[in-house]
């Protein structure tokens, strides 16, 4: 069509709002193109135009009448835009507006075959913005998801059906780059103990593989009581519990192997979160498995032990936190981490 640029909205209850937006105009602020719905012009467009058709800004007011108002002024010229030919399509209670858009101050209008064109387009734009509001949805739901399981101060990792790694949450990822007890591996997680690596693998792979020979009674026994676990560390102290189990629980159903793996630290003092360590005080993983270390009681150089770093580290480490908790000793940190 010899467009400028393109926008696409899509809005209603079943999809929030939703823009996309050609390449030209990528760089600029969903906001700024949110102020569009909100102007006089857009709602007598949207009430001028039937689901289904196709209407250029000419055909409801002169070209001069679009240079004079205060949605060209504040938004449609810094974009070279006001002149277009918008088509309306309705799916359920949403609404898809679809405006192709050309330079009001120096581009020829839209012709009617460029308006039978947009025309015939509408029902595809709609079939696109639906599948993006799905994908926009999901990705929201998966952030929803991943901020909750970062409160726990469990770990929580979720291995694909391939089993690997796919989600750690705060806790976890701090475990694996402990890595004394857990680590990540090219395969996905590892225990660091080769005894307990193989029930942990064992474990995993028995999860991934229910789907397969098992009735629908053996896989709600299944699910109802998931393989556990000892993980013991390397260096003297607690060893994890890690809970296995299908990530998709209800009716017994596991669905596409999927596997949820656990993970809780007997030894972890409840007051102490590793997400408020990191989110809240600005602690690095290390820094914040360095003062779990040492709410346990043990001194600076078991906790480098256990860490398998050099005592220069941890030192270097704890003045570091000293310097972010404005604290001015080691019995004052542990004294404001288990308030």
């Amino acid at each position: 069509m010899g467009a400028a640029h393109a926008i696409v909205m899509r809005s209603g209850p079943n999809c929030g709002d939703l823009f996309a937006t050609s390449h030209h105009l990528a760089d600029v602020a969903s906001s700024e193109l949110g102020n569009l719905d909100q102007s006089d012009e857009y709602r007598q467009l949207v009430s001028h135009c039937s689901t289904g058709s196709a209407v250029r800004m000419t055909d409801m007011m002169p070209r001069d009448v679009i240079l004079g108002t205060e949605m060209y002024q504040s938004t449609l010229r810094p974009l070279d835009g006001g002149l277009a030919v918008y088509g309306l399509q309705r799916d359920g209670a949403d609404m898809v507006v679809t405006a192709i858009c050309r330079s009001a101050a120096c581009d020829p209008d839209f012709d009617d075959e460029n308006v039978a064109l947009l025309r015939v387009a509408l029902p595809h734009l709609v079939a696109v913005t639906a599948i993006a509001g799905n994908l926009e949805r999901e990705r929201r739901d998966g952030q929803r998801i991943r901020d909750a399981l970062d409160i726990t101060q469990d770990g929580v990792i979720v291995l694909n059906p391939a089993g690997q790694l796919v989600h750690a949450n705060a806790a976890a990822d701090a475990m694996l780059v402990c890595g004394d007890r857990i680590r990540r591996a090219r395969t996905g997680i590892a225990a660091s103990e080769h005894a307990d690596d193989l029930r942990l693998q064992h474990a995993i792979a028995a999860v991934r593989t229910f789907d397969r020979g098992f009735d629908a009674h053996d896989k709600a026994v299944a699910a109802e009581r998931p393989f556990q676990i000892v993980i013991g560390r390397r260096t003297p102290g607690w060893p994890l519990v890690a809970t296995i189990m299908p990530a998709d629980r209800t009716s017994g159903r596991l669905r596409d192997g999927a596997v949820v793996v656990h993970l809780r630290d007997p030894g972890a003092p409840s007051c102490l979160s590793m997400t408020t360590l990191r989110s809240e005080i600005g602690l690095t993983p290390r820094e914040a498995m360095l003062v779990c270390e040492l709410a346990e009681g043990v001194t600076l150089a078991e906790a480098a032990s256990r860490m398998e770093i050099s005592q220069g580290t941890a030192r270097q480490y704890l003045k570091t936190i000293f310097l972010k908790t404005g604290v001015g000793g080691q019995s004052d940190l542990l004294r404001l981490v288990s308030r």
